[in-house]
């Protein structure tokens, strides 16, 4: 009877899964080529062999970009688009799946609602990090890396030993190196997150962990294969992209410029998070048989703070000084800390919730001295917020019966609301897309210099839409011997 069972349990999320990936598939193929893809995907065109790919990621990590496997996958990616779409598709499939298990078990219900969590990003987020597969491939698989090895290291926040096979080892090993190999901050948290979950294991459990032990051993050969680049010795000169201030004051000065955007990108324009967050704190406020006034104090001050951000994002006005908004971010992400501590029962949810805040604000730290950054860099410490709302809310709903099929379908029908969403924001650009490569396709056959392009519709939804980069991978002998003219869809 149990063998004959087990296929009904498990068709529900079969079938959730299969439509979750070709909806993701679908989306994937709609994103148009923009900004610094028009070089990558000419490069990618133009690799025949593996060993032109290697010569090619050597070059780069000895002169000006040492992100190993970030520049393999763009470069792989940029050679097809059905391929580009595939490795996006996919890798964004198992980012939500490992999101979903550091919230819950792989069921219908959290994998769908973790589908539309990491889909509702902010505007510009969205825009650097889903549809520009320059930052697609940099940005979200390393992501994806260090929540796979949160699941591997599950029993650590369980308080409960780790279970040493030889193969969970050597996958926590290629996470640990693999995961390296892409943007820097992210390489500095997994390194930091290792360390910490490693030496947070022996004192409590007062045992070793070969998984724990092989996942930090991975971290440190990659980061240290990573910011060995020659490379990095370039940053701060004239000709390169990334600057970083020298000393205590340059680093200040770098904070000062940083600051605004960071707390733009990652709090100020993101309601999802922080009215979710205070919404599921004072959830277990109020759930607290005898409040004390200091329980009434620090629930005060999370609404203050939530109304404050709505207020900002609805009313407008004057832009408050730096240091206001930063005493607010740190005002509420205190008090959210410490509604974790008081309010949410002691338990895996809890750990998981007051881990990934704590992560959030160190993944984030390192982008305040360097430059120039963007929303794309506060992507990890948004997922790692979402986590800790998911796991707040899982904690919440412990003890509450819902109708499973009635919860599913909801849960169904605002994923699909979502992706009908961008479906309806992309398939114009998509269109719009296949229309200018026809039009400049003509236009070159006739041997034109200067070509009119139509500019994208929904552009805000795009990282460097319109730019004469295009001229990377439209030219007759040499780049950029076509001027690109740019006209609205209405001239």
């Amino acid at each position: 009877m149990a063998k004959s069972h087990t296929p009904g349990i498990r068709m529900p999320l079969l079938l959730t899964l299969a439509a979750l990936l070709a909806a993701l598939l679908a989306l994937s193929a709609l994103f148009p080529v923009t900004g610094d893809d028009w070089y990558r995907e000419t490069v990618g065109q133009n690799l025949h062999t593996l060993s032109e790919l290697a010569e090619l990621l050597i070059e780069k990590y000895q002169t000006t970009n040492p992100r190993l496997l970030g520049n393999l996958l763009a470069y792989c990616a940029g050679s097809h688009a059905a391929l580009r779409a595939v490795l996006r598709g996919g890798i964004l499939f198992i980012l939500i799946l490992a999101a979903a298990k550091n919230i819950n078990r792989l069921t219908p219900i959290p994998v769908l609602l973790t589908f539309t969590a990491l889909l509702v990003l902010p505007q510009a987020m969205f825009a650097q990090v889903y549809p520009w597969a320059a930052g697609f491939f940099n940005y979200v698989p390393p992501v994806a890396t260090t929540l796979l090895f949160f699941v591997l290291a599950r029993p650590v926040f369980e308080k409960e030993p780790m279970r040493d096979a030889p193969s969970a080892a050597l996958g926590a090993f290629l996470l640990g190196f693999s995961g390296q190999l892409f943007i820097e901050h992210n390489t500095l948290y997994a390194l930091l997150a290792s360390l910490v979950l490693l030496a947070w294991y022996i004192l409590e459990q007062r045992r070793f962990s070969l998984v724990l032990f092989f996942h930090t051993a991975g971290c440190v050969l990659g980061t240290a294969l990573l910011f060995l680049s020659p490379a990095y010795r370039a940053i701060g000169n004239e000709d390169n992209a990334y600057t970083m201030e020298r000393g205590l004051q340059g680093f200040l000065n770098t904070a000062r410029e940083n600051l605004p955007d960071m707390l733009q990108s990652l709090i100020e324009t993101s309601p999802v998070l922080y009215l979710s967050l205070a919404a599921l704190c004072l959830f277990f406020f109020f759930s607290l048989r005898k409040k004390r006034w200091s329980d009434v104090l620090l629930a005060a001050v999370i609404t203050a703070a939530a109304l404050w951000y709505l207020a900002g994002q609805l009313l407008g006005g004057p832009v408050p000084t730096l240091k206001l908004r930063l005493l607010i971010a740190l005002i509420w992400g205190f008090t959210l800390l410490l509604s974790c501590l008081l309010w949410v029962p002691e338990g895996l949810q809890r750990r998981r919730a007051v881990f990934f805040l704590l992560s959030a604000a160190a993944a984030a730290a390192p982008l305040a001295v360097v430059s120039p950054i963007g929303p794309r860099c506060l992507f990890l410490s948004y997922v790692l917020l979402l986590l800790t709302a998911g796991n707040l809310l899982q904690a919440a709903l412990a003890d509450v019966q819902r109708p499973a099929r009635a919860a599913t379908a909801a849960a169904a029908v605002l994923a699909a609301g979502v992706w009908v969403f961008y479906l309806q924001i992309y398939f114009p650009i998509h269109q719009a897309e296949m229309a200018r490569e026809h039009s400049i396709a003509q236009a070159m056959a006739r041997g034109e210099t200067e070509i009119t392009v139509v500019r994208y519709p929904n552009s805000a939804w795009l990282w460097e839409p319109e730019s004469q980069k295009m001229g990377e991978q439209y030219f007759y002998e040499t780049p950029h011997d076509i001027t690109f003219v740019l006209v609205n869809a209405e001239s």
